[in-house]
């Protein structure tokens, strides 16, 4: 009740599974999204899109990381220069759990 009294009007999780896992507890609270609070994810995983409301989250492609990661991680093994600030394409999925302002 205290981050709805602050007017916060939107939580950004680093992945969907927190996320969703703090939508329940909201719902839990009788706390309405996206009404109360909206509610954005970070993976785009499959339940996102089966919640209820269906989750708003980044999409990125998991083949770029990994394939990024693993391109560090060989030259952190061969002592090689790398990159330490990597950008990737992401895309915004909206869903039921954002509304307009």
């Amino acid at each position: 009740m205290q981050l709805l009294k602050s007017n916060v009007t939107a939580v950004f999780a680093v992945s969907d599974f927190y996320a969703l896992e703090f939508m329940r507890f909201l719902q839990g609270k009788n706390i309405q999204i996206p009404e109360d609070i909206q509610i954005i994810g970070f993976d785009d995983n499959m339940a996102s899109r089966e919640s209820n409301p269906s989750l708003t989250t980044i999409h990125q492609e998991a083949n770029l990381r990994a394939k990024a990661a693993i391109e560090c991680l060989e030259a952190m093994r061969d002592g090689a220069e790398y990159k330490t600030e990597i950008v990737l394409p992401v895309d915004l999925v909206k869903r039921e759990s954002t509304r307009e302002l």
